[in-house]
């Protein structure tokens, strides 16, 4: 199934075949027609929207009137005019300056639109120079996110598109970077984060009333429902989005959705429906000359054609299919007609070739990155194998599927999460508890960022390189000792109003954790000091063992306790967590992600973010299984060695006592 693309302002659509006709009044003043114009955006109109948008363009030329006819030429699929109107936009010497960075920007868009990544970085760099209004700051993040997304940089993309929403000027635009959230998470696979952005951008397009965009997100939501295997769903929200573009006259939008909703319906075992809506998707693709979507179209109808037993239309729907790809490289199309090959000689019981164009998708499947459908054509491959007598090959294989799908499947969310964020809502202590290298600092973190005091403060204290813990947090008093020269404020005082992290409270002395409970009571005093100080402070600690804490200090904690499991126990966030550390650098398989989710972390996030680094060092464009097992091998000697010497001093020390 194809995967759902970012969005800028909103996605480009092509020409429908035949333009709406639209009447007005001849005699409309140019703020009627702009309101005629926006309401027709609105409602997702983009043709009848475009034929305004020129009248108004010739009425009155202008930066504005310009800029909105070069985004609505953008929204019709017509790249060259809208880059041609975008750069006479710029020539106006009237109008708001600060629309420049918009057009900017929207040029940026069009040559990525049009494939053309230097020219880009140009118009985006441009834009950056200028200073950025509340709608071009939000289309400035979006840009960037969408250049980041062509460049495989998810996680960075992410963040651009979190920042979007921050700057959004309108509900419609946040919703828009909500929907690109979900997007670059779905990249991500993790499916289960990516339904939060979704749901809520539903939530705002619903308010809102803005048809086009609503149906968008349906879409999006639909993909991330089919990815997870829920097919019965995907296909009825899909079939839902269509209706809503067929009633806004987006053929070419409507085609590609019934294209994925027939997708599902083979997925489901639908194949009555699942021909009918691909027979409805190719004459609707057939008007638009989307190779790409007809292609898509013919595979699903030869897949539920053959499933009911009519062998000629299905054979000749997957040569029509064929002969479309012919010297053309659409991935996505080659997937879906290699998985109608597969299913329609499987039936005939021709399993060598099965297992040929199985093991041919499931490459492609490997170097485009689609975890899923390598698990789809990994098992198909498995089935070959196993009818063709290779019993241990197809063991293997359906092994290396199952434990492959369990990683991106298993989308429950993390009981350690909800519980940090119920408690992150309250104002009591933490005390987050985990083995080394588990990022318990930064879950510290992430609980004052989630809390009412994200805008206050957020101070870490190492513990156990204080020196004079009492002075180090509470400050002193001038005088208070001799050499004590000035006053001293102390970590405290500077996290007024936030939260301050206690970080390794167990590497203190007994003697040394007692000066902490004051910290908790509320109520402190400077070192030397006569006023009592009465703190608005958060407390968050860490440690790596409770048995090291007094009892009084233990007390104060106990009620509030985050474990953080190490790192061999979540090992279904492990893949998300690779990708979040490569950022783009470089490209993964998904049997090496695999392998370092099957593998002993012993260092936790720690060592994990050594390998991530030596693997990148150590390849040149992508990483795979083989070199995944030789750093993890070289890391295991190295661990086994230390522990074979380490045996062997303790030995001769015994033999030697003796």
């Amino acid at each position: 199934m194809k995967s759902p693309e970012p969005l800028v302002q909103t996605l480009p659509w092509a020409v429908p075949s035949g333009r709406p006709a639209l009447s007005f009044p001849k005699r409309a003043s140019v703020a009627e027609l702009r309101r005629l114009r926006d309401k027709h955006f609105r409602d997702g109109q983009h043709e009848l929207a475009l034929q305004v948008a020129t009248e108004v363009a010739t009425r009155e030329p202008g930066r504005e009137s310009y800029l909105r006819y070069g985004m609505l030429l953008q929204q019709v699929g017509r790249y060259r005019e809208a880059l041609g109107v975008l750069r006479d936009a710029l020539r106006f010497e009237t109008g708001p300056k600060y629309l420049i960075s918009d057009i900017h920007l929207h040029i940026a868009y069009t040559w990525f639109l049009m494939g053309k990544g230097k020219r880009v970085g140009e118009s985006v760099r441009r834009a950056d120079a200028l200073r950025l209004k509340p709608r071009a700051a939000f289309n400035y993040h979006i840009m960037c996110g969408n250049f980041l997304i062509s460049k495989r940089d998810f996680r960075g993309a992410l963040l651009e598109y979190l920042e979007a929403e921050k700057s959004g000027p309108n509900r419609m635009c946040r919703s828009r970077a909500a929907i690109n959230q979900g997007i670059a998470l779905t990249r991500m696979w993790d499916f289960a984060a990516a339904q939060a952005p979704l749901d809520r951008a539903l939530r705002m397009l619903k308010k809102g009333g803005h048809a086009a965009e609503l149906a968008i997100a349906r879409s999006a939501r639909a993909a991330v429902c089919s990815e997870l295997g829920h097919y019965g769903r995907a296909l009825g929200i899909f079939l839902r989005a269509a209706r809503t573009f067929r009633r806004l006259g987006k053929v070419d939008r409507e085609a590609e959705v019934l294209s994925n909703a027939a997708y599902n319906a083979v997925a489901s075992g639908q194949w009555s429906k699942a021909r009918s809506i691909s027979e409805r998707a190719i004459a609707l693709a057939s008007t638009t000359g989307q190779l790409s979507v007809l292609a898509c179209c013919y595979a699903h109808r030869a897949m539920a054609c053959a499933q009911n037993e009519e062998v000629d239309l299905a054979s000749s729907s997957l040569v029509q299919a064929q002969r479309l790809l012919r010297g053309r490289r659409d991935w996505v199309a080659n997937l879906n007609v290699a998985r109608a090959r597969c299913r329609i000689v499987a039936i005939s019981g021709k399993w060598t070739e099965v297992f040929r164009v199985a093991r041919q998708a499931e490459r492609l499947a490997t170097k485009v990155g689609d975890a899923v459908r390598v698990v789809e054509f990994r098992r198909l491959r498995g089935d070959a194998e196993a009818h063709l007598g290779h019993g241990k090959a197809s063991n293997y294989a359906q092994k290396s599927a199952g434990r492959l799908e369990a990683l991106l499947r298993n989308q429950k969310a993390s009981p350690t999460k909800r519980l940090a964020s119920k408690l992150a809502a309250s104002e009591m202590p933490i005390l987050v508890v985990g083995e080394g290298g588990t990022n318990k600092t930064e879950t510290a973190r992430e609980i004052h960022r989630a809390s009412a005091r994200a805008k206050g403060p957020c101070v870490v204290v190492p513990c156990e390189h204080l020196s004079f813990p009492a002075s180090d947090l509470y400050g002193h008093a001038e005088g208070a000792w001799s050499g004590a020269t000035r006053s001293s404020q102390g970590y405290v005082a500077s996290a007024q109003g936030g939260t301050i992290i206690l970080d390794c409270i167990d590497q203190m002395s007994s003697e040394d954790q007692q000066i902490l409970i004051p910290l908790l009571d509320g109520r402190t005093r400077a070192v030397g000091g006569v006023d009592e100080r009465v703190l608005d402070v958060r407390v968050v600690a860490t440690c790596s063992s409770m048995e090291t804490l007094t009892h009084e200090l233990r007390s104060r904690l106990e009620g509030a306790v985050l474990r953080i499991p190490a790192l061999k126990e979540q090992k279904e966030g492990i893949p998300h967590q690779v990708t979040a550390l490569l950022a783009g650098r470089r490209k993964i398989s998904a049997d090496a992600l695999t392998e370092l989710a099957n593998h002993r972390w012993e260092g936790n996030i720690d060592e994990l973010r050594g390998v991530v680094d030596r693997l990148v060092a150590l390849s040149d464009e992508s990483i795979g299984r083989k070199l995944v097992r030789r750093i993890l091998m070289t890391t295991k000697t190295r661990r086994l060695a230390k522990r074979v010497h380490a045996s062997r001093d303790s030995r001769r020390e015994a033999v030697l006592a003796q």
